[in-house]
């Protein structure tokens, strides 16, 4: 990895059975559920969970890269995380360089794209998990923070010029 990470956050696997630190050209994906993020068809800002955006545990699936894909293995996994009365209608999937390529006014990075094996609170695990972190200098302490929002709208926007529709 060849970007500043002062932090640490991106360039160590969580597991010895991960692929390792996320790169550049890989894809990160995530699931967009139909109606929960729909409205007359088109996405909602409910795709990122404000909550889990702050907290750093924004939720992505490792998408593979031209070399290694493995989107089709993202998407099974994604398949199994829709929620009780949701369909699964899209996959949004940038790739990482896309992400941490965001900028605010503010100088440095907005946000990490970290491998995170862990699925969720209970020692749910999956090699292809991985995570959508804000970089911690930014001191972002509630989600009506106005940089919060400006980075949530930037990130939204990566994630909805890249939509994939998902065959029923």
């Amino acid at each position: 990895m060849s970007r500043s990470d002062p932090f640490g956050l991106e360039n160590e696997s969580q597991d010895h059975r991960s692929p390792g630190p996320i790169q550049d050209d890989e894809r990160i994906c995530r699931g967009g559920f139909d109606p929960m993020h729909y409205t007359k068809g088109k996405p909602k800002n409910s795709i990122i969970r404000a909550d889990d955006l702050l907290t750093g545990s924004l939720s992505v699936w490792r998408g593979g890269t031209g070399d290694q894909p493995d989107f089709d293995l993202a998407v099974a996994q994604i398949s199994k995380t829709v929620p009780a009365e949701q369909n699964l209608r899209s996959v949004f999937a940038p790739i990482a360089a896309e992400i941490r390529d965001i900028q605010l006014d503010e100088p440095g990075r907005v946000f990490y794209v970290v491998d995170d094996c862990s699925t969720d609170e209970n020692g749910g695990f999956h090699v292809l998990h991985a995570g959508i972190k804000i970089c911690p200098s930014l001191n972002i302490a509630s989600k009506e923070d106005d940089l919060f929002l400006k980075a949530k709208g930037h990130l939204l926007r990566v994630l909805k010029k890249t939509e994939i529709m998902i065959a029923a």
